[in-house]
């Protein structure tokens, strides 16, 4: 039996949204994207920063905008 994926929703000013958010991780030397993960709409960017992150990333700079900071984000960044 397939399992269907129906997108999560959320809502901001008063407007409903639904759908997907593609989250993606690029070597700024190669300038090519090494790490894809796609989430539902109402899932935060901040979430996503430890998923996208590998061993290789240790002692590289992270950059980001504000939507993946967080507390999550601080302790797992200081982790690589």
């Amino acid at each position: 039996m397939k399992r269907i994926l129906t997108p999560g929703g959320l809502k901001k000013s008063d407007q409903a949204y639904y759908g997907y958010k593609a989250h993606a991780k690029a070597d700024l030397r190669s300038k090519l994207i090494d790490s894809v993960k796609t989430t539902s709409s109402n899932v935060h960017d901040s979430q996503v920063t430890e998923p996208l992150l590998t061993d290789s990333d240790k002692g590289q700079e992270l950059y980001a905008d504000s939507g993946y900071s967080g507390k999550g984000y601080e302790a797992t960044y200081k982790n690589m």
